[in-house]
């Protein structure tokens, strides 16, 4: 049944892909609407229908919809068509890091009393932290300060944080690495998600990649957003340059402490386990169903992102 519904699908959208703006917003409206009251398996066939067979669909960007992140927080979103944020206009619930968002909602609000989100996209953590915010007012965390370097994810960022009416976040168009200075950002051709400072990591995933000048802020320059602040975490997705940064951060985590959560990919876990600073902190795996406590990093085949918690923050944490 299944496949024969996503057969009419796909015909349907061959149909309709080049139609003019206004026909094709109508239409992926309906769908959205139908789609958003399945089950998530039916709701991700609906998704793969549209998305198939390269089809050429005249219009890209759609209205912001709502989306459930994590156990009990909505956040807006505004999809585009072909790209990452494109699922919104399928689901009312996002599994994507789910776990993730679920011990950012239970921990974050009462754990931290400011967020620094470095490598912040389309800002789907960024509106999360912004609503967790919104939700206990009276929590120890007040601020969310992001950056993002690609101007059209700044872009989308910013538009997000509007439909959001988001009011704790402080946005920077700029990247954060070792030192204060202009860097060459690679951004691969389809994947506004997959911009980095490593060349042939964007190359990963398209042989079309563009090379464009941005503002890197040093590491050390952190600590303006971090005086006076007693709890800090840093969320870094950077695609590749983790260990780069993360060896760049060690006056911030002498005069800061701050806790860390990262991706770890590839070659990643030797070269962050080789930087002095780190090796005081606990290494926790986010599973889907648990947490696992490590000695080392490695690259997991279940879990990418990892929590490291400096001693200082081992109390408010269960062992």
């Amino acid at each position: 049944m299944k496949a024969i519904l996503k057969a009419i699908f796909i015909q349907m959208h061959k149909h309709l892909a080049p139609a003019p703006k206004a026909i094709v917003r109508c239409y992926i409206a309906l769908i959205s609407s139908i789609s958003r009251l399945l089950p998530i398996n039916w709701a991700k066939h609906i998704q793969s229908s549209v998305r198939g067979y390269a089809l050429p669909w005249s219009q890209k960007s759609f209205p912001p919809r709502t989306v459930r992140v994590g156990r009990a927080t909505s956040i807006w979103l505004t999809p585009h068509l072909g790209e990452f944020d494109e699922w919104v206009l399928f689901c009312k619930h996002m599994t994507y890091e789910k776990e993730v968002f679920e011990w950012l909602e239970q921990n974050a609000p009462t754990s931290y009393d400011t967020i620094i989100e470095i490598g912040a996209n389309v800002g789907i953590y960024t509106c999360f932290f912004d609503a967790l915010i919104k939700q206990a007012p009276a929590a120890l965390l007040k601020e969310v300060v992001v950056f993002e370097p690609s101007r059209e994810a700044y872009r989308r960022l910013l538009n997000n944080l509007e439909v959001n009416d988001a009011a704790t976040v402080r946005p920077f168009n700029a990247a954060v690495g070792k030192t204060t200075e202009f860097m060459s950002f690679f951004e691969p051709k389809g994947h506004l998600t997959n911009g980095s400072f490593l060349k042939e990591f964007s190359a990963l995933f398209s042989d079309d990649v563009a090379e464009c000048p941005v503002l890197s802020v040093g590491a050390i320059d952190l600590g303006y957003f971090l005086k006076g602040r007693h709890h800090p975490l840093i969320k870094m997705d950077v695609e590749g340059y983790e260990p780069t940064l993360l060896g760049a951060m060690t006056e911030v985590i002498a005069a800061h402490n701050p806790d860390f959560l990262i991706e770890v990919l590839g070659d990643a876990p030797d070269e962050i386990e080789a930087i002095e600073a780190l090796r005081m902190y606990r290494r926790v795996l986010i599973l889907p169903d648990a947490l696992q406590v490590h000695s080392r990093l490695f690259a997991s085949p279940s879990s990418r992102d990892w929590l490291l918690i400096h001693p200082d923050s081992l109390a408010r944490f269960p062992p």
